[in-house]
This record gives structure tokens, C-alpha cells and sequence, in this order.
């Protein structure tokens, strides 16, 4: 992948500085030398186990996998019935990568800057109605919503304090949707989320864009696929498109494109 060309080494190519702020994947160690700034957090739970020796490793596996059925959490040591010790070292990555991220997005130096957040991927760690983290269970999906808003809040005000907001265009996006298959396993399962998931699985990404200094909100209807994402915001930052008539006319010609070149 490092001797690919990506979204970052082509901005490179039209004189703009880029950064990357993420977790999970190892952004540094694999493009990390194309980059301005990166920063690399693991918060991902699974990440802690891979010291482990193997018969550790084992139990925590057959854990992960056969603790949503209640007969093999009866016969679980009790030291693998709860997997407690990662929910404070995955706040506080939540946090720093909230904090680089607030930073990055502020530095004029900057031209293209990725935000990889992890919510609302599943752990829940935060009570909306608390407005603050917590270890006490009971909070869903639409809980790692609000901490999404929270963060993005965040990042807006560290921007308007810079002055950079209105001149900057903002991509919001995911990489999939709401798994609905898979959180009932890992998560206590709430009737607020059943009750929307009783309307259908749907299997559509968000894809918001905001433009420079763009007052009025458009709405795009027809479907395509975001691995367009790349080529658009570069045509963005090479001036190409300015307005969103501009926006929705380049979607509606690219749109059939069903592999990129890149």
C-alpha cells in the first residue's frame, strides 16, 4: 500500500500538505512518510489480546465469541466474564484522537486533513443523557451517535476559533453502515434500537459535504458510490468545483464509474 498512490500522495503533486489522524489501521507505518503529520491510536479492545500467551488467547476468543449465549457464560471463568479492562484505555483514546484531531483541523499549515473516529462503531461507552462517558452499561448505538455530534461540535469551534471554518470544505462519511447483524452480539440489545431496525436494514453510508462558504443545503438523490470521494475532494481543492450546482453536476457524471483507477 505505501508504494501506492492515494488521496494524500496526489495532493502532494498539487503543492497541499496533508495529515492524517486515525486508529485501528496503522496509517504511519504505511504511508505515514507522505504525510505532513499523522497520528496513530489503538483503541481497538481486540488490540490488547496479542500479548497474550496462547492459552489466554484462546479463552478470550471462545469469550468473544460464545458470551452472547447464556449456558457458556454460566461456565465462564469469572475472570473471562468480563472484559473491563480496556474500557478506560478506550476512552482515553477516544479523547486523544478527539484532541489531534481538533488540532490538525486548525493548523493553517494544512490542506487536506482525514479524521478516522471510531464512533459510532460499537463499543458504547458514552450516556447521551449524562453527556459523558460511561462504564455502567446501558448505553446503544444512538448513544455513539451523540458522541459523534459531540466531537464533530468540537472540531467545528477549534476551527471557527482559527478562522478556517468557512473557508474549509468539510467531507463527513463512514465506511459502512449500521451493522445491525452485529451489534445485538457484542452489545445489549436496547428496544429503542429494535424499534428503529423494525423498519428495515438499511445499508446506505452518511455523506455529508460542506462547501466554502455555502449558506443553502442540497440535497443529492440519486445513488453512487463513495469511492468517489478521492477524485472529488481533489477537483475541490484544485478549484474545479466551487458551488454545489458544481458538485451535483460532477456526482451525475462520474457516478456509473463503478471502479476507480486509484
Amino acid at each position: 500500500w505505501s508504494a501506492q498512490p492515494n488521496v494524500f500522495s496526489r495532493a502532494r503533486e498539487i503543492g497541499a500538505a496533508a495529515a492524517v489522524v486515525g486508529w485501528y489501521h496503522p496509517y504511519c507505518r504505511v504511508i505515514g512518510g507522505g504525510l505532513s503529520r499523522c497520528s496513530f491510536t489503538v483503541v481497538a479492545n481486540e488490540m490488547a489480546t496479542r500479548g497474550q500467551r496462547v492459552s489466554r488467547s484462546m479463552l478470550e476468543h471462545f469469550r468473544t465469541v460464545g458470551a452472547p449465549a447464556q449456558v457458556i457464560r454460566q461456565v465462564l471463568p469469572k475472570s473471562l466474564k468480563s472484559d473491563n479492562g480496556w474500557e478506560f484505555d478506550y476512552v482515553e483514546g477516544l479523547k486523544r484522537i478527539a484532541q489531534e484531531s481538533a488540532a490538525a483541523a486548525a493548523d493553517r499549515a494544512l490542506s487536506l486533513v482525514m479524521v478516522h473516529f471510531p464512533a459510532p462503531h460499537w463499543p458504547c461507552l458514552y450516556d447521551r443523557r449524562k453527556d459523558d462517558f460511561t462504564f455502567e452499561g446501558g448505553c446503544n448505538y444512538f448513544d455513539n451517535l451523540e458522541l459523534v455530534d459531540r466531537t464533530f461540535g468540537d472540531l467545528r469551534r477549534s476551527m471557527e476559533r482559527a478562522g478556517l471554518w468557512e473557508d474549509t470544505v468539510v467531507l463527513v462519511s463512514s465506511d459502512h453502515w449500521w451493522r445491525t447483524e452485529i451489534w445485538p452480539k457484542n452489545q445489549s440489545w436496547t428496544k429503542e434500537e429494535q424499534a428503529v431496525i423494525s423498519m428495515g436494514a438499511d445499508y446506505r453510508v452518511p455523506f455529508m459535504l460542506k462547501l466554502k462558504r455555502q449558506r443553502a443545503s442540497v440535497i443529492y438523490q440519486p445513488s453512487f458510490n463513495t469511492v468517489l470521494s478521492q477524485d472529488l475532494l481533489l477537483a475541490l481543492m484544485r478549484g474545479e468545483l466551487s458551488a454545489p450546482s458544481d458538485v451535483t453536476a460532477w456526482l451525475d457524471r462520474h457516478r456509473s464509474i463503478e471502479k476507480s483507477p486509484y
